[in-house]
């Protein structure tokens, strides 16, 4: 017989550590930075056209007519961009401040 494996058996998502090995943070850099932000303002920037347009779907005359299941769908999709239009805001914050301290940094 097959045996399964179960939740038990299976190893840890942790890896393992290895003696000698270390993992290494990348080096901030302004190019690093600005790839980060110009990717967070695109997130954001969809994010909160995604929320618009579900509120003003869930805002028509007509949506009181739609199904519980695809009220039910508009309101995931309106929770899922609120929260990450909140991410990507907190992300663009700390990678202001990041791109601050290595200005600060660079003319000292």
């Amino acid at each position: 017989m097959r045996s399964f494996k179960t939740r038990h058996n299976v190893a840890s998502a942790e890896p393992e550590k290895k003696e000698g090995f270390e993992v290494k943070e990348p080096e901030v850099t302004p190019e690093l930075l600005l790839k980060q932000l110009s990717y967070f303002q695109r997130l954001h920037m969809c994010a909160t056209s995604r929320k618009l347009r579900c509120e003003e779907l869930m805002n028509r005359r007509s949506a009181s007519k739609l199904s519980p299941d695809k009220t039910s769908r508009l309101v995931r999709k309106l929770n899922t961009a609120k929260s990450e239009i909140s991410q990507a805001t907190q992300a663009l914050s700390t990678i202001q401040a990041r791109f601050e301290e290595f200005s600060k940094s660079v003319q000292q």
